[in-house]
């Protein structure tokens, strides 16, 4: 049960972990955009593609830490 609600936790913060990103990626060029400017032009930027393997290692160390973090505070039955 203990494996069960640490799978959990750890699931629940890479949801919020990917709200929080959302959150910050959408709100942040809206609050860019009510800023007045005094510079002309678009700004725009393209990198390319973005390779897959960063944001699997981010994910995974955001479930492995929620994991952890529910894993040790849990109560063990002796």
């Amino acid at each position: 049960m203990i494996f069960v609600k640490s799978t959990l936790a750890g699931l629940a913060a890479v949801i919020i972990a990917a709200l929080v990103i959302y959150g910050l990626g959408t709100g942040v060029p809206r609050i860019l955009e009510l800023m007045p400017s005094r510079e002309g032009g678009i700004g725009v930027y393209s990198v390319g593609p973005f390779p897959m393997w960063p944001a699997v290692i981010v994910v995974l160390l955001i479930f492995f830490g929620g994991f952890y973090w529910s894993f040790r505070r849990a109560p063990r039955r002796r």
